[in-house]
């Protein structure tokens, strides 16, 4: 590959791969990825020759948000004053490791709640499917989704909206039969998609009250080379971060949706808070990065 950029529609893969026979990102171009599968994607990129890695967009190769779906936020267009859950966020399967998506803000009753409990960290690894790239790492992951905020309104003809979980980060494998440049700081990214914040109705002064969704789980990037000229750039493999209750008029208590595990770390629990504008979505738990010399695999 040249140094262009290129914009990749994975289809909904579980698996997607690509081979080259020499890879060259310089300048401003990018390699990014879109349209994962609803567990995640797990990229796998080949390399003949020499990976030349100086371009300075940030990411250039990017797998951010390829990983399992976050869930969706609450909807409430009712005046029966209770508190919609939000919904779950998906768990990352591609690989023989499942990671545990967010749970979406939670509903006890009218109108109470509580925050989303966040993704556990994996301790033994599920086997959800096997593919060949996967026996050669069965430690690669794909980080689960957040979990959707709550939605309340009184109002009967307002809307509110809950915050949406994130997308975690997807998996990249990288094979490098020559030499690795890589020298850009954030030059590659698996990171988790951050929290929506939720949405307020316009209608009067009805009480109302939504909560942020949860981060995605950071996801895993396993690369190995054959010989080494620079290795000074970094991978950015962070959980996104969660999102805020409403900004707007309203009363009672918001609910945030749990962060999405990764294989690595948990994901942080949803809080809740009778004000505007303030963090509750939890954090999703930061991925896992190898870069490394190995010529058995190049």
């Amino acid at each position: 590959a040249d140094a262009e950029t290129y914009a990749i529609d994975v289809g909904g893969a579980k698996v997607y791969e690509l081979n080259f026979k020499s890879l060259s990102i310089t300048g401003t171009a990018s390699l990014t990825f879109s349209n994962p599968h609803a567990n995640g994607t797990l990229v796998f990129i080949k390399v003949q020759g020499d990976a030349n890695l100086t371009s300075t967009a940030t990411p250039m190769i990017d797998c951010s948000g390829m990983g399992a779906a976050g869930g969706d936020g609450a909807v409430d267009s009712n005046s029966a004053n209770e508190t919609v859950a939000g919904n779950d966020g998906s768990s990352g399967e591609v690989t023989p490791i499942a990671t545990n998506g967010g749970q979406g803000a939670q509903s006890n009753g009218d109108p109470t709640g509580t925050g989303g409990t966040g993704g556990a960290k994996i301790d033994t690894a599920v086997f959800v499917g096997v593919y060949p790239v996967t026996v050669k790492y069965p430690g690669i992951f794909t980080g689960g989704g957040g979990g959707g905020g709550s939605a309340r309104t009184s109002y009967a003809s307002d809307t509110v909206y809950g915050g949406d979980g994130g997308n975690g980060g997807g998996a990249l494998v990288m094979e490098v039969a020559g030499s690795w440049n890589f020298t850009t700081s954030n030059g590659i990214s698996a990171a988790g998609d951050p929290g929506t914040n939720g949405i307020q109705g316009n209608s009067g002064a009805a009480a109302r009250a939504t909560g942020g969704g949860g981060g995605g789980g950071g996801g895993s990037v396993f690369i190995l080379y054959r010989t080494l000229i620079a290795n000074s750039g970094t991978v950015n493999v962070d959980g996104g971060t969660g999102g805020n209750s409403g900004d707007g008029t309203h009363s009672g208590s918001s609910y945030g949706g749990g962060g999405g595990g990764s294989g690595e770390n948990a994901g942080n629990n949803g809080g809740s808070t009778t004000n505007q504008d303030t963090k509750i979505g939890g954090d999703g738990g930061d991925g896992y990065s190898l870069v490394a010399q190995n010529t058995y695999y190049a």
